[in-house]
C-alpha cells in the first residue's frame, strides 16, 4: 500500500512558512493524521479536485485543520503522522520527525545474485535515513566505497550524496564466489552488503 507525503516536514518548506497544503500521496480508502498532541484527523482522498485519478490525493489545507491546531510560523515544530486505512484496517503508517537526525544508513542493491565472466553489473542506491526511517533531503555527506572480491566498482570509490541518496554500480568479474561492498559514512555505522557469484 502507498502512503507518501510530498513533503520534507519542515517548518519552512513553503514560502509562506510551515508545510499546508500537505499533499499526500495513497492509494488506501483514507488517512488518519495528527501532529503533535492533535487527535487523528481522518481524511478522504480529495476526489473534488482529482475526479480522473482512481486514487486521488489527500489534501490537508485549512479546510482540514485551522492554524491554532496546526501552529503558525515561529511556534514549536511537533512530529506528524499518518497511517493509511483499507476497509477501516490500518494499513502503513509514515511518522514524520520534527527534528530529523542522520540515523541509518540503508543499502540497497537492485539484486544480490550476479552471473561471473558475462560484465554483469548491478545497481546499488545509499540512502540516508532519519529516526522515523524517512530519506534526509538535505544530507550531502561524502562516503567512501570498498569492495572485496573478484569484482569491482564502476566508477570512483568516493561518492556524495544528494537530496540523501547516492548511486553506484557493482561489476562481477570472471571468477564466481563472493564480494561484499562496504560503505563508510561519517555519521552511520558502517554498512555491507554481500554479492554471490555463479
Amino acid at each position: 500500500m502507498v502512503v507518501r507525503p510530498v513533503t520534507f516536514w519542515a517548518r519552512g518548506e513553503r514560502n509562506i512558512g510551515g508545510v499546508l497544503p500537505l499533499i499526500i500521496l495513497t492509494n488506501c480508502d483514507y488517512i488518519e493524521f495528527s501532529f503533535g498532541d492533535m487527535e487523528p484527523r481522518r481524511l478522504e482522498p480529495d476526489r473534488a479536485t482529482y475526479p480522473h485519478l482512481p486514487h486521488p490525493p489527500v489534501v490537508i489545507d485549512l479546510r482540514s485543520v485551522t492554524p491554532e491546531e496546526f501552529g503558525e510560523w515561529g511556534r514549536v515544530w511537533k512530529d506528524g503522522k499518518v497511517t493509511g486505512y483499507v476497509d477501516g484496517k490500518p494499513v502503513k503508517t509514515v511518522n514524520l520527525s520534527a527534528d530529523p537526525v542522520p540515523t541509518m544508513l540503508e543499502i540497497a542493491p537492485d539484486d544480490t545474485h550476479m552471473k561471473a565472466g558475462e560484465k554483469d553489473c548491478v545497481r546499488v542506491i545509499l540512502r540516508a535515513l532519519d529516526q522515523a526511517g524517512n530519506i534526509l533531503p538535505f544530507f550531502d555527506d561524502p562516503a567512501a566505497l570498498s569492495l572485496e572480491g573478484p569484482g569491482r566498482i564502476v566508477g570512483p570509490d568516493l561518492v556524495s550524496f544528494k537530496g540523501g541518496t547516492a548511486g553506484l554500480y557493482i561489476e562481477a568479474g570472471d571468477k564466481t564466489g563472493t564480494m561484499t561492498l562496504s560503505v563508510r559514512c561519517r555519521p552511520f555505522a558502517d554498512q555491507t552488503v554481500t554479492f554471490t557469484l555463479s
